[in-house]
Formats: C-alpha cells, structure tokens, sequence
C-alpha cells in the first residue's frame, strides 16, 4: 500500500443527487486532482493524478494523505474497458467546466457498476435522479455505441479496504505515431551520416 492524497476537483464540480443499490444520496461529482507516492510497492510516482471515482459506498476528504491504496491496472478484457476507453477517447479532452467534469464522472459511475447490462442512468444498479450535468452525461453515454474502440487509454485503478476507490487513465500512442516517430528518427540519422560524409571528403 502507498500514500494517495486528493487535493481538489480539477474543474469544478456539480451537485448531483443518485442512487446506489437503492440509497440516494446528493453528492459533488467531478474529476479529482491528486498525488500518489508509490515507493513503497515498486508502482511509479505521479505527482499529477486525474481520478474519477468508481466507489460510491465510500469517502475521502481532500488534503488527507491515505497511506493504505493499492494501484493495479485495470484489465483491458474486462467488457468495461471498451466503453472507459470510448468515453475517455471522446470526451476527456473536454473536461474544461464543472457541468462537463460532473457529467463525465456520472458516465463513469453508470459504466462502472452498470456497463455490462447496459447504459441507463434512470435504470440500474446506479441512477442519477437529479442535477445538471446528467442530460449531458446521457448523451455521452448514449453515443459511445456509434464510436469505435479506443484501445489508446491504459487504465489503473486505486483501491483501498476503507476509502473510496479511484480510477486514472493515461493515454499511450498511436502505433502510426510511433512508427512515424521511429521513421523520423531513422531519416534524421541518415541525414545526419550524409553531412558527416561530405564533410570527411572535403576534408580529404
């Protein structure tokens, strides 16, 4: 276990009241800044986290260091991933307003607990009753089966037995990115032997 502290939403957040198994409660969503210091457990340091909440049955308070978390990636052959990795391929960029931040932290809650059975937030294990950032997050939702997967977001979970869980994801390149990254590389090192060899034969 390591030290998670969550320091404050990145962009605001909305009150938004839902509902759990059956309890309704009125919470602030929206995405959390946070630090995690994983020396301990061999996990690399992020002084920049971006997190979303996926444990609605549990708390953190921000500007408390939470020394028991556990960060593990979050397996991609879980039927969850697809649809994080559509919401984040189409949405994350956005996340620049409390409403927009809100929504898309209520997308993740209903992908979460209910994304195997389907995306509905009046339905479902978890539901989303009232707020202002809930038709927006319908509409995220409701999009993500037009859009291709997106298998360019790695995800990790931190877990903890007492405190609320969290989710970060990080986007990794393209393969066409990285091969053109790897062709540039090869033509400047080419370039690079040609001067070289011109050079040795003027001074020939």
């Amino acid at each position: 276990a390591a030290p998670l502290l969550i320091s404050s939403f990145s962009s605001g957040s909305s009150n938004t009241t839902i509902s759990f198994g059956g309890a309704s409660s009125t919470v602030a969503a929206g995405q959390f800044l946070g630090q995690f210091d994983a020396a301990s457990n061999g996990y690399a340091d992020d002084p920049v986290l971006r997190l979303f909440c996926v444990d609605i049955a549990q708390h953190v308070a921000f500007g408390q260091n939470y020394t028991n978390f556990t960060a593990s990636e979050f397996s991609d052959l879980d039927p969850r991933a697809s649809l994080l990795g559509r919401l984040y391929g189409e949405y994350y960029d956005g996340i620049n307003s409390p409403i927009a931040s809100a929504a898309f932290q209520i997308a993740v809650w209903e992908i979460w607990n209910d994304g195997v059975s389907g995306l509905d937030l009046a339905t479902g294990t978890f539901r989303a009753l009232s707020g202002d950032a809930i038709a927006t997050a319908s509409g995220m939702l409701s999009s993500l089966a037009s859009l291709n997967d997106n298998s360019n977001w790695v995800f990790t979970v931190f877990a903890s037995p007492t405190q609320q869980d969290q989710l970060t994801g990080y986007r990794v390149p393209e393969p066409n990115s990285l091969a053109l990254a790897a062709l540039t590389l090869v033509v400047g090192l080419s370039v690079v032997r040609q001067q070289r060899n011109q050079q040795t034969r003027r001074l020939g």
